[in-house]
């Protein structure tokens, strides 16, 4: 799991070098960067089930918290990218993100999780909040 993390991370990390947010990305040729297409891969592997990435979360074995926190923001500054990205698998990766929103709600409600996960909880409602605006326009 950790491998794949780190993998996640350093593809995020040269996205990020490489491409401006918000900016038409090149043809992905022989190294796809885009780091929704690698987000959605672990969902697949994962069996698109958000409790895994809870466990990802509390679990000290692995970079995710990193990951998430991270990904979430580049989510949240092109917001249109990741919409796009996402492309017909849309619906169901926000709905795993939410669900693991309200698993993070249900924990910090019984002060049960083990660290201040507030950065990437805040992050999680920002998400939630432009794809419900998305839904009413």
């Amino acid at each position: 799991d950790d491998v794949l993390i780190e993998g996640l991370l350093c593809l995020l990390d040269t996205h990020m070098a490489l491409y401006i947010p918000g900016k038409k990305e090149p043809e992905p040729g022989l190294l796809d960067t885009n780091p929704t297409r690698g987000f959605l891969t672990l969902l697949n592997l994962i069996s698109r089930d958000s409790s895994v990435l809870l466990d990802f979360l509390v679990s000290n074995e692995t970079c995710f918290l990193l990951y998430l926190l991270r990904y979430l923001k580049f989510v949240v500054k092109d917001w249109s990218g990741f919409v796009s990205s996402c492309d017909t698998s849309y619906s169901e990766a926000i709905q795993i993100l939410i669900d693991l929103k309200q698993s993070i709600q249900r924990l910090l409600s019984k002060s049960l999780f083990p660290y201040n996960i507030g950065p990437v909880f805040r992050l999680l409602e920002k998400v939630e909040s432009f794809h419900l605006n998305q839904k009413d326009s």
